[in-house]
């Protein structure tokens, strides 16, 4: 004989259920931001694991350039966004450029030391 489930079996059951739904909706929301172009700045900041405030800062500041969609509402173009943080990362946490102005138009190497170039340095190791 089949035994009668009670009232206390289907509610353990939907509790068990609850965290793998809230978990799929979550893996869900997720995956939508992952393949968005244009993202509000809380969804992307969400995205990256920022403040949203810090995303509406750079936008602020001119770092991120931000549009209006149809509806009116401010968004950001996920890769541009994502070229402009990295670039203005670099940029603060690089180290000073020593070069002179006419070797960095240049391209070149230039030198650490005062009339030391790169490859003394390399050789004289």
């Amino acid at each position: 004989m089949a035994e009668a489930r009670g009232p206390t079996d289907r509610q353990d059951l939907e509790a068990n259920d609850q965290p793998n739904l809230d978990t799929l909706f979550q893996q869900m929301d997720d995956d939508e931001l992952r393949d968005a172009t244009h993202l509000t700045p809380r969804e992307y900041a969400k995205l990256r694991g920022i403040a949203p405030q810090l995303v509406y800062y750079y936008i602020r500041t001119g770092v991120v350039k931000d549009e209006r969609c149809q509806c009116g509402r401010r968004v950001v173009h996920v890769s541009r966004t994502d070229e402009a943080l990295a670039a203005h990362t670099r940029a603060r946490s690089g180290g000073l450029d020593t070069r002179s102005d006419e070797v960095r138009a240049e391209g070149g190497q230039g030198s650490v030391l005062p009339g030391v170039s790169p490859a003394d340095t390399l050789e004289g190791d």
